[in-house]
C-alpha cells in the first residue's frame, strides 16, 4: 500500500503562516501533501498581490498596451493569471 507523501517544511511553514494570517485551524492539513497543497491552493487565492506582483503586471499592461484589471490589483490568483498572459 502506498502512503502519500508528506509536505515539506517550506510548505508546512506557508500553511502555518495562511492559517494564522486567515484565522482558521489546521485540522490534519499538515500530514499529507495532497491536503497541505489543497489548503494553501484555497488560501492563496484570497492573498492580495505582493507589491513586485503589481509592479510586474503593470509593467505588463504597458508593455503589451492593456489595461490591468482591477482583480489582478486584488488577487493573487488573477494577478498570476494576467502575468501568466502577458509574458516578458
Amino acid at each position: 500500500m502506498q502512503q502519500t507523501p508528506p509536505p515539506t517544511d517550506k510548505m508546512k511553514a506557508l500553511a502555518m503562516r495562511l492559517a494564522d494570517e486567515n484565522e482558521v485551524t489546521l485540522n490534519g492539513e499538515l500530514t499529507s501533501f495532497r491536503e497541505c497543497k489543497t489548503f494553501i491552493d484555497k488560501y492563496m487565492q484570497i492573498q492580495a498581490p505582493t507589491a513586485r506582483m503589481i509592479a510586474a503586471a503593470e509593467s505588463a499592461a504597458k508593455r503589451y498596451k492593456v489595461t490591468l484589471p482591477e482583480a489582478a490589483r486584488t488577487s493573487i490568483q488573477e494577478c498570476r493569471v494576467f502575468l501568466n498572459e502577458h509574458p516578458r
